[in-house]
């Protein structure tokens, strides 16, 4: 009896590697496709980031383009102060003195 014991031991055996071999397959079957679609997944996100810069740059740009539009108008012409605007401020700078001196020449505030 004891060589069928060693026997079945050695079918056991045998099966339990086949199996672990099977498992083995299917785990990286499993991994590589993970990686595969988090490959894709950083490969679109990638693309989005880039789309989403170039989109934040021309918004950038519009909005600089727009600042110089109306400092550039706004030079053209005397403020009711009877000063003209700075060409060489920044954009920013140009239409806060603007507002300020519309503030200052503007009906609505009463004299003590």
């Amino acid at each position: 009896m004891a060589p069928n014991l060693y026997i079945s031991s050695a079918k056991e055996s045998t099966l339990d590697a086949a199996a672990l071999e099977v498992e083995k397959s299917k785990i990286k079957q499993q991994y590589e496709l993970e990686m595969q679609a988090l490959k894709k997944q950083f490969k679109e996100e990638e693309m989005s980031k880039n789309k989403l810069k170039e989109e934040m740059a021309k918004l950038k740009e519009q909005y600089d383009q727009h600042m110089s539009n109306m400092v550039r108008r706004s030079s053209t012409h005397e403020t009711g102060t009877g000063v003209s605007l700075d060409t060489d401020l920044d954009p920013e700078t140009a239409m806060k003195k603007d507002f300020a001196s519309s503030i200052l020449t503007s009906n609505s505030v009463e004299e003590y």
